[in-house]
């Protein structure tokens, strides 16, 4: 399951976490695992909730309260923590995935290998920060794309050409670049019968920065 949420590079062989013999994950596969576990609203109530009261039993009569020690949970910042997990292991040292929301924007933040237990929080906030204040969205219309792909596709007796998706691309830039530092490039990747085609577009940063990646 965890691979086909995108979490190739992966190997688990148990289900608890422990170190073992080719057990290991990566922070990528991480975020994908938790972008696909936020979906699920019940994940979502167990991972974001402060408090649990346990009711009396037969062996207890009074309700228990148990608080979750998660800081990313359990303290208020300026945005909204969907979910957060916790982790430790002598080899892993402490490790920590969060997904948090601020307006219209969610972001993962994958913590591993941290020295210390505070640490993971402290570098957690830094880039969840980082994150929410240093991107903007934009939006590429998908018709400037069509017009470079429509130049090289030739289709006999066609007198109409309906081209998907529709919708533009949206995306995150880092505050120090604009729309104009974004290259494109297309591939055809299937053009068979004179009436579909296959076109995968790239976008791409036009010189490297070292403020996002450079495949978009």
């Amino acid at each position: 399951k965890a691979a086909e949420y995108g979490a190739l590079n992966s190997n688990f062989v148990n289900s608890h976490g422990l170190p073992a013999p080719r057990h290991f994950t990566t922070a990528y596969d991480m975020a994908q695992i938790l972008r696909h576990a936020i979906a699920n609203p019940t994940f979502n109530e167990i991972f974001g909730e402060r408090r649990y009261e346990m009711p009396p039993t037969n062996k207890q009569p009074e309700a228990r309260h148990f608080y979750n020690r998660n800081s990313m949970i359990n303290r208020s910042y300026d945005y909204e923590v969907l979910a957060s997990k916790t982790g430790w292991t002598s080899l892993a040292n402490h490790t920590l995935v969060t997904a948090a929301r601020q307006g219209d924007r969610e972001l993962i933040v994958v913590v591993l290998n941290s020295p210390r237990s505070q640490g993971k929080y402290e570098d957690t906030v830094k880039l969840l920060n980082y994150g929410f204040e240093e991107f903007y969205n934009v939006s590429l219309d998908l018709n400037n794309f069509k017009e470079m792909a429509l130049a090289n596709l030739q289709f006999d007796n066609q007198e109409e050409i309906i081209i998907e998706p529709y919708e533009a691309v949206d995306m995150l830039m880092h505050r120090s670049l604009t729309i104009e530092d974004i290259g494109t490039s297309f591939e055809i990747v299937e053009h068979n019968d004179n009436t579909l085609a296959t076109v995968k577009y790239f976008l791409n940063l036009r010189q490297p920065s070292n403020l996002m990646h450079e495949n978009l």
